[in-house]
């Protein structure tokens, strides 16, 4: 037995004219397939092109997005830093106002105080002055003492009032 397939490609065998259009119509459609599965061989490839590009720049999208997350917590750090080093600064101003006014509350104290020190050395010196002349003035007196003649003083014999009167009186006279 020949093989029907074989024999069948090998020997050309005579179509009949009504089958004729119906061959070159599955020719056609052969054709157009062929196109069309070449159309869409093209097409599945650019879409696979399409798709990882697509996922490339998804991915890259998605690695951007993390650093721009990063930087975000990076600047809202820098953000909160910067509002401790405001309210720092804030306080610091406090401070510096402060202490200028207590600097000038000191300023004024010392002022006073140096005032008060010079009004104090010339009282002192006025102090000074007044024990000079009163030591002199005890030297003197003391010089007068020991050349003046000592009375005796009498006891006090006076009783009343007017007794005391009358003895002084007496004394004047004597």
């Amino acid at each position: 037995m020949p093989d029907p397939v074989v024999s069948a490609a090998a020997v050309p065998v005579p179509v009949a004219p009504d089958l004729r259009a119906e061959q070159e119509r599955l020719d056609a459609k052969a054709r157009t397939l062929e196109a069309a599965e070449r159309s869409l061989a093209e097409a599945r490839s650019k879409l696979a092109a399409r798709e990882a590009s697509v996922a490339g720049r998804q991915e890259a999208a998605t690695r951007e997005r993390a650093e721009l997350d990063e930087r975000a917590t990076a600047v809202s750090k820098l953000e909160a830093r910067a509002a401790e080093v405001a309210a720092l600064a804030a306080t610091l101003d406090d401070r510096t106002t402060l202490v200028e006014a207590r600097e000038s509350e000191l300023a004024e104290s010392l002022a006073a105080l140096d005032a008060r020190e010079r009004e104090l050395a010339g009282i002192r010196e006025e102090l000074e002055e007044e024990r000079r002349r009163l030591a002199a003035r005890a030297r003197r007196l003391g010089e007068a003492e020991r050349r003046a003649p000592v009375r005796p003083v009498r006891p006090a014999e006076a009783i009343s009032f007017t007794e005391g009167i009358r003895g002084l009186s007496r004394r004047r006279t004597e």
